[in-house]
């Protein structure tokens, strides 16, 4: 995890993901570590709004926290819960996707199409795990 004050005269550390704006601290980073749990349950402990970056696949994900909660989600033409969901299920498979968290500034209710307090959305998303590995083991087992 790489934290970076954009006032300085640093580059990002990742260079397929740029800040919205320059003169902001943003953190980046991988999954190789840590889980995106992990770092939900980090930036969701503050007060401040922030977006998730995460390119995935060629795609642009995008989770956005505000106050405690996730409040919005996108991937691949899918909002919300749905969004959520496969974006966890992507990090599952590939933990070397970077990511990139930027405070947001002011944080708008029309952007929002998830309201979930992180406990919440962290038990959807174990189960959708689980039955995910579940599968891929009968899969595996069925290969041999």
């Amino acid at each position: 995890m790489t934290y970076s004050d954009t006032t300085s005269t640093q580059t990002p550390q990742v260079a397929t993901l740029t800040p919205s704006h320059q003169k902001r601290t943003y953190m980046t980073g991988t999954f190789e570590m840590f889980t995106l749990f992990d770092l939900l349950l980090t930036i969701t402990q503050g007060a401040k709004s922030c977006r998730l970056v995460l390119p995935i696949a060629g795609q642009h994900a995008e989770i956005i926290t505000h106050l405690g909660h996730i409040v919005a989600a996108s991937y691949n033409g899918k909002i919300g819960e749905r969004a959520l969901h496969t974006i966890f299920l992507a990090v599952e498979e590939q933990n070397d996707i970077e990511y990139l968290v930027e405070p947001l500034e002011a944080f708008s209710a029309e952007t929002q199409s998830i309201y979930f307090k992180l406990e919440e959305v962290l038990k959807g998303v174990t189960e959708k795990l689980e039955t995910y590995r579940e599968m891929k083991a009968m899969d595996a087992l069925l290969l041999q």
